[in-house]
This record gives C-alpha cells, structure tokens and sequence, in this order.
C-alpha cells in the first residue's frame, strides 16, 4: 500500500507490509467434523527421508488409511515456494522444475500443468492443510516404502535439501539457521568475504574495525563499515555471530546475480517470494519488495528505479533472524504495536541509530552521482525528529501538523535553523533505515531532494515506523 502526497517539491511514500492468512482455509463446519471423525493421530508412526527421521510438531494423523503431513510446513522446508488461496482452497507450489495443486477435498490434482488423480484429497484439519504424504512425496519425483514391522514410512527424495524437522540427535550442522545458514543452496554467494553465522572475530579480520555500533530492536547489533560510500556495509552481530548482512553496493553476488543486473536477471532465475510464514504465530507475512526464502536464510533484494531497475543492494538474513525482525516490528514499532512495551532507552537508541543510517545511505546515494556528501545538521534532526514523533502519536501522515498546523518551514525557524532552502522527505511503515531510504529513492520526487546538488546539509528524526528528513541550505 503506497500514499503519496505533492506539497510543492516533496513527494512523500508509504509502505505497508499486508498480511494474509497462513496456509489453512476457513472451510464449513461440518466438513472439518467429517475429518475429525475419522481421524486418528499416529504418535508411533516414524517417518524418515533419505534415512534421516523426521520430527514434526504434532503425530503424523492418519485419515482413511493415508498418512497426511502439514503442507507448508513440510514444503517450505524442501525449499519449495508455497502460496494458498482461501477463495478456491487451494495449496500450489514450485520446486525447482516441478509444481504442484492440490484443493482442498478434491480427488484431482495439478503436476506441472498435467492432470492425476491422487488416492486420497488434501484436508483441512484445525485451521491447517494437511497433504497426503504419498501423493506428495511421489509428485515431487521420490519413493515411498511402508515397513509394517518396524512400523515407520521410509521416503526416498534425491533432491531433498536438508530437513529443518529432523530428529534431535543429528549434529548442529544439519539444522538451517543454528548450523550453516547456506545449507541447501548449491551456488555462490559473495558478500565481501563474510558469511551468515561466522564470529565476530573472523568479520573483523576480514573488514577491519567496524566505525560504529548501532542498536536495533531486531535482536542484533549492527556493525557499520562506512569508510567507503560507494561500498557501504552492516553486519548484524547477535551472540558473537554475525546473522545478518547489509550490502549497498558493486561488491556483491547471489548465483547467477549480481550488483548492477537489472531486476529481471533476478527473475529470470528465481522466483520471488511472496512473504514469509511463521509457524510459531501462524502469520503469512506478505513481501513488498523482491525476496528469496531458503531453510536457511532470506535474501531481499534492492533495485533502484531511476537507474532501470539495477539491483543495487543486498540484504541476508538467518531465517531466524527475519522471523525476529518482522514479530518486532508489528510488535513495538509499527503503528499498531505497543512501543511502551520494548525498553525505552534501547528503543530510542533504535531509532536514533537508524537517523545515523539514513544519513550514511542518503551519502552514499548522492556519492554514486558524483555529488558532495551533505552534512548533519542538529537543529534540522530536532525538527524531523519531533515531527515523526507527533506523526507516531497522533496517527497521521502529513508534512503540515495535523496538531498544531506547522509547516517545514514554521518547523525550522522554531529550531532557530537559518535556511535559504529547504526540502522534507517523510515515509511511515517501514521496518528500519535501508527499507525506508530505498522506498524514497524508488519515489521520483523524495530522489529529487535526496540528489539536489543545492541542499548542503541533512537532519533525520526517526520515531517508531515515521521517518524525516530534513534538507537544508544554510544562509551565509
């Protein structure tokens, strides 16, 4: 969802994340009686892939003679991208080459494009599609073998990732986000020689001594290496790990992807994601901007309309980490969250980090076109920053006060700023300074303000989801 407002030279941008019901239909009651009765949950049943046994959250049930397991949960952990729709109540996905359409209750399905008719339909069961587990396994090209004496289905899938399920006496390396993030990813990715889940110790050997330490409420530290604008860098360092990873600039590759394609190059080889499930909640966050999910991590990708959609950042994160960062956001920082709720002193060291940011990334935007990096100005930071503040309070978007009337300008001369020009970009609902810069640069007017080589100096207020930038030429 975008809003946009024209007051003279600003252009201002909004950016929601929407949500959408996780990978369970509403169906009638007595559909879901029907299931129930004939259901029974199999807690003695075991269930192994490649010879690897699976845990899941609850018994595998058993309906009429056929085994079921949860549907997103099970495919997403393949690396599969799962979308559902509640008006149809039906579950597709894409893996690799192959896709798959199963409604729910019907006795027919989809294999890439072609007709079958499975034994036994998807269900839904307590609010959750459940998909029969040959019927499944089979159409994703694997074998399923029943071993009544041992009492345990034996599943054979070569081209399974490693499964985020498995049982609990498996090594740390086979589990996606507590060992190697990159598991299941068979290319290269290059991020100025640090990985996802290295220590501390290995990042600053590699990158020096970061600038600065800046907060977040995300569950990490952001370590900044700023030292060149045209290459900036944040490492997100949480337990002496580095989980998170933010790369504005040439020195970066995905695969077959790399800074400076066009967003198309990204398409042609991956399909995007359209958001991210979270099991623990059951919430379906929707993407607004190009992400690629994997068992191991999230990878969100920044282009830049004013140069043909050329990728221009990149942003990695443990999978655990994006849950994290997006529960928090709706959380404590949104406008719907409860921001008195999340330590104050760390909050407003959150958000005054993210003005740093802000700062950091305008400059490095406006050292890519050859201009001159623009300077902090404290009194035009007072201003923006009080101005997101009464936005946040007083719920409402506008760069004239809803409150008290105030303009820019009335703004600035109460900070005692002595101005010739002036110029305020502002965004709301963006979850951190990367998403909001990237969201005005991708604006014709808020670029305008951050590329005008007569504004010399920035202020940046930061609070809860309201960001403002303040502009400014200085009288001489």
């Amino acid at each position: 969802m975008k809003r946009i407002s024209l007051p003279g030279i600003i252009v201002v941008i909004i950016m929601f994340i929407l949500f959408s019901p996780p990978l369970a239909g509403r169906g009638d009651a007595a559909g879901n009686r029907d299931f129930l009765g004939v259901l029974a949950f199999r807690p003695e049943l075991r269930i192994f892939i490649n010879d690897l046994e699976m845990e899941t959250e609850t018994p595998p049930p058993l309906l009429k003679g056929h085994v079921y397991l949860p549907g997103r949960f099970f495919l997403e952990a393949l690396g599969a991208m799962v979308n559902w729709e509640p008006a149809t109540r039906t579950v597709t996905a894409v893996w690799g080459e192959k896709s798959l359409k199963f409604s729910v209750g019907e006795t027919e399905a989809l294999l890439k494009g072609a007709h079958v008719q499975p034994e036994a339909p998807a269900v839904l069961i307590a609010g959750r599609v459940y998909l029969p587990l040959r019927e499944l396994i089979e159409s994703l090209g694997g074998d399923v073998y029943w071993d009544g004496k041992e009492n345990r289905v034996n599943i054979t899938l070569e081209e399974a990732a490693v499964i985020p399920f498995l049982a609990g006496d498996l090594p740390p390396e086979y589990f996606p986000g507590k060992g190697d993030p990159y598991s299941g990813i068979d290319f290269t990715v290059e991020t100025q020689g640090i990985r996802l889940g290295e220590t501390d110790l290995r990042v600053r050997q590699v990158l020096g001594e970061p600038a600065g330490f800046e907060e977040t409420v995300y569950g990490y530290q952001w370590w900044v290496y700023n030292r060149d604008p045209l290459n900036y860098m944040l490492v997100g360092i949480k337990d002496a790990r580095a989980v998170a990873l933010y790369i504005y600039g040439e020195q970066w590759s995905f695969g077959p992807v790399k800074a400076g394609d066009g967003l198309q190059e990204l398409k042609k080889h991956f399909k995007p994601a359209d958001g991210l499930y979270l099991e623990e909640n059951r919430t379906f966050y929707k993407y607004v901007r190009p992400a690629l999910v994997f068992p191991g991590l999230v990878a969100s990708f920044y282009y830049d309309s004013g140069k043909k959609n050329a990728l221009v950042a990149l942003r990695l994160e443990e999978r655990e980490t994006a849950e994290e960062r997006l529960k928090n956001f709706f959380r404590f920082r949104s406008a719907k969250g409860d921001r008195e709720a999340w330590d104050a002193g760390r909050m407003l060291r959150a958000e005054a980090a993210d003005e740093r940011i802000l700062f950091d990334l305008v400059n490095g935007a406006r050292a890519r076109e050859g201009l001159p990096s623009l300077l902090w100005h404290d009194g035009a930071a007072n201003a923006a920053r009080g101005h997101s503040k009464e936005m946040y309070l007083h719920n409402y978007f506008n760069h004239v006060s809803e409150v008290t009337g105030k303009t820019l300008a009335q703004r600035l001369d109460a900070e005692k700023v002595d101005f010739v020009l002036a110029a305020e970009n502002i965004a709301r609902g963006q979850m951190d300074a990367v998403e909001a810069h990237h969201d005005l640069m991708n604006s014709p007017e808020h670029r305008k303000n951050i590329l005008n080589p007569e504004l010399s100096s920035l202020g940046a207020g930061v609070y809860g989801d309201c960001f403002t930038q303040n502009y400014v030429t200085l009288r001489q």
